[in-house]
């Protein structure tokens, strides 16, 4: 059973200074969700290979917690965008299919012949 942990917090009381390092930290946690997409894009790896040296091989100041996490959400974005585009292609394909056999079932005809019928 996978429990998914999360917490909610209410930003109503924050301050500007702790405003502006939250809007930081969010900044740099997008630059390394970015980085590992780059990454993963072209060698996507499981999860369970989320080791050490891959996690760090981001160079940010953020925890190593935190950039497991953006490991993680990052594979997840591009095997779901690969999903996606495989899902696209093989629809694609079965339009092309779809429109060669109607390509072969009508008839040949030339100008001429097609001409003659409007008239």
């Amino acid at each position: 059973m996978k429990i998914i942990r999360s917490s909610k917090c209410s930003l109503k009381f924050l301050t500007a200074k702790k405003r502006q390092e939250l809007g930081s930290v969010l900044d740099e946690y997008g630059k390394v969700v970015n980085h590992f997409i780059n990454l993963f894009w072209d060698a996507p790896i499981s999860k369970a290979n989320l080791l050490k040296d891959v996690v760090n091989s981001s160079d940010s100041w953020l925890s190593s917690r935190l950039k497991k996490v953006a490991a993680r959400e990052a594979l997840d974005m591009v095997s779901s965008v690969k999903k996606v585009f495989d899902w696209n292609k093989q629809q694609l394909q079965n339009r092309i299919d779809q429109l060669e056999k109607k390509i072969k079932k009508t008839p040949e005809t030339t100008r001429d012949e097609r001409q003659q019928t409007e008239d």
